[in-house]
């Protein structure tokens, strides 16, 4: 077996397998004293039939592609053992040729990176000063980010988080109904609808029960 192989620019490399007449003739006869067993050859009991016999009743390309799929994958891996290239993933046939025989594959393999001289690449890095003001500011961050809300026994306030029932109407329609609403009092609550309100509403809360602070 004499195996050859071309990289490609599409990380792939073409693997040229070639047998000499011998060894596909064997191949061959070990392919028809299978079948043999397997079909009935008239004139002769089940895996007594001769070469030239299986060969003229089931035809030699039935036989060659029998012969492939006994074969092929050991020839591919043969093959895959003598290149320098590591496959990416099972190669992929793309041709047969039998006279002479020339199994061709198509293997992937891992791209090839050029780093380049990238040691020598080198940024300047300055230390960024940090003052007691940026400390301050990132602590009192850290402190409202991790603060817990608890009840407080006074008015609601700005800044505060409450829990209510809310419930608007027009006239004697209600057009808005929310119970246990969660709301942060960071400025006046603005309600409007355009559609059904001819002028803005504003509603401020001043609260003394269901009342959280932080």
């Amino acid at each position: 077996m004499k195996v050859t192989s071309e990289r490609l620019d599409n990380s792939q490399v073409k693997v040229l397998v070639e047998l000499d007449a011998a060894e596909v003739e064997d191949k061959l006869r070990q392919t028809t004293r299978k079948l043999s067993r397997e079909f009935n050859i008239p004139g002769y009991r089940r895996g007594k039939a001769p070469h030239h016999a299986v060969i003229r009743v089931l035809g030699r390309e039935a036989v060659q592609q029998q012969a492939l799929e006994d074969f092929g994958n050991d020839l591919y891996e043969a093959a895959i053992a003598e290149v320098e290239y590591t496959p990416y993933e099972v190669g992929q046939l793309e041709d047969v040729e039998w006279d002479p025989f020339v199994m061709t594959v198509l293997v992937p393999i891992g791209p090839e990176v050029d780093l380049g001289d990238y040691r020598s690449v080198r940024l300047p890095f300055e230390v960024e000063e940090v003052t007691e003001t940026a400390v301050e500011e990132y602590l009192e961050g850290m402190r409202e980010e991790h603060a817990q809300w608890v009840p407080v026994e006074r008015a609601a306030q700005m800044g505060d988080q409450v829990v209510v029932d809310v419930k608007a109407r027009v006239g004697d329609e209600t057009i808005m109904e929310e119970e246990t609403m969660e709301l942060l009092l960071l400025s006046l609550i603005h309600i409007s609808e355009p559609t059904r309100l001819l002028s803005t509403s504003y509603a401020v809360f001043c609260l003394k029960k269901k009342t959280t602070n932080h």
